[in-house]
């Protein structure tokens, strides 16, 4: 698999690699492979330790590391494949696959986010909240990944923002 990528966020939806993050059945992340493909040239799907074994033709299946369910760990998995078989992908997006409410031009948006505001990285928000799992990241975020899973296998792949400039993208409006 060959990606050309960019090195720089931009609206255009082309520079970047999509990854799935697969929790449960892996036939549930099909709505969210569908739409996030049509989106980036490359997508990848990343399984958690605890979901079914998955066969989804012409997508390479990541298996985050043991016992990994959090999204950090997930997350983490996705920039790891990256920096080993898309080195110079300069970005991530991240997609929850069990979300199927993704917009055709979310990647796009995120990148927006990013460079309008100057950020390191994009979170969507759904409904009012930060969708954890739900987001545009540098691969160079991967080493303080790493070391976050390392000291809390459980953590949010939101706390990795801590201290961060990060974009906002609102992806289902608050029903409020």
């Amino acid at each position: 698999m060959i990606c050309i990528l960019r090195s720089t966020p931009s609206a255009e939806a082309r520079p970047y690699l999509g990854a799935v993050l697969v929790r449960g059945p892996a036939g549930s992340c099909h709505t969210a492979l569908n739409a996030l493909s049509a989106q980036v040239p490359c997508v990848i799907a990343v399984r958690a330790s605890d979901a079914a074994p998955c066969h989804l033709p012409g997508i390479a299946v990541v298996d985050a590391a043991a016992r990994s369910t959090e999204t950090a760990a997930l997350v983490l998995a996705a920039l790891n494949w990256t920096l080993v078989h898309a080195r110079m992908t300069p970005w991530v997006a991240t997609v929850p696959g069990d979300f199927s409410a993704v917009p055709s031009d979310l990647v796009a948006r995120f990148g927006l986010a990013v460079s309008g505001a100057k950020a390191e990285l994009a979170f969507g928000v759904v409904h009012g909240a930060v969708l954890d799992g739900l987001g545009l990241w540098p691969t160079h975020l991967g080493r303080q990944l790493a070391a976050l899973v390392s000291r809390d296998p459980g953590a949010s792949a939101l706390k990795a923002a801590t201290g961060r400039r990060v974009g906002t993208v609102v992806v289902a409006p608050s029903t409020r």
